[in-house]
């Protein structure tokens, strides 16, 4: 999904067809992984329809745009509902790797006005509210951080919104607000004396094992 999504970034960026091309092909592989009808999409295969479904000829009617439509609805009408899809996901995936595909789904949610897109956000912030190091390597923090804060800010206001908006979570988000989210990731980036390091993110909240990854940097960025 994400290499869709860069392929779909690199056509607009340099207007080369053959990118398109490739992303399409990207998208079309994605296609054949799901029955006819299947309630699942991983976050980013959302994502990657959604920026799919923005380069096309008519970005409101196109084959990406109605899987998105109708991934949503199949979601919405499951027992359970969108809320059921998304918790029996997200408790059976590392905290902060159900945190980056929320943030995805959110984001294509919104995209195509879907009923539950409020449902789709709300669970976001549920679920960033969890985050923390206690995982371990496995959690990468500071990428779900990053995500969390590039989704909520593209589909709503950043508020005083509570992060623990369920009263539940880690106590690391006790009195955050969604307002907030900014200076505390901001909090997560290296600022070397000499230099050489300033700008990269960290992957923990405690900055220990050094300096995170490409995908600390790309999300926190």
């Amino acid at each position: 999904g994400t290499i869709v999504s860069g392929l779909v970034d690199a056509y607009q960026l340099t207007c080369t067809a053959k990118y398109k091309a490739a992303a399409e092909r990207g998208g079309n592989f994605i296609f054949s992984l799901y029955a006819l009808g299947e309630c699942d999409l991983y976050g980013d295969e959302a994502y990657a329809f959604m920026r799919l479904s923005q380069i096309q000829a008519d970005t409101c009617s196109n084959l990406y745009r109605t899987k998105l439509v109708d991934f949503y609805e199949c979601v919405r009408g499951q027992p359970g509902g969108s809320q059921g899809y998304i918790d029996q996901f997200a408790t059976g995936t590392i905290i902060t790797t159900a945190v980056y595909y929320l943030a995805y789904h959110t984001v294509a949610a919104y995209y195509v006005d879907a009923a539950d897109k409020l449902i789709w956000r709300n669970s976001l912030i549920h679920y960033l509210a969890h985050v923390d190091d206690d995982s371990g390597r496995q959690n990468v923090s500071v990428t779900a951080l990053g995500a969390a804060i590039w989704a909520l800010a593209k589909t709503g206001p950043l508020d005083s919104t509570p992060v623990k908006i369920y009263g539940l979570g880690s106590p690391n988000w006790n009195g955050i607000l969604l307002e907030n989210l900014p200076f505390i990731l901001q909090m997560h980036r290296c600022v070397d004396p000499d230099e050489q390091y300033t700008g990269n993110f960290f992957w923990r909240f405690d900055h220990q094992f050094g300096l995170g990854f490409t995908e600390d940097d790309v999300y926190g960025i």
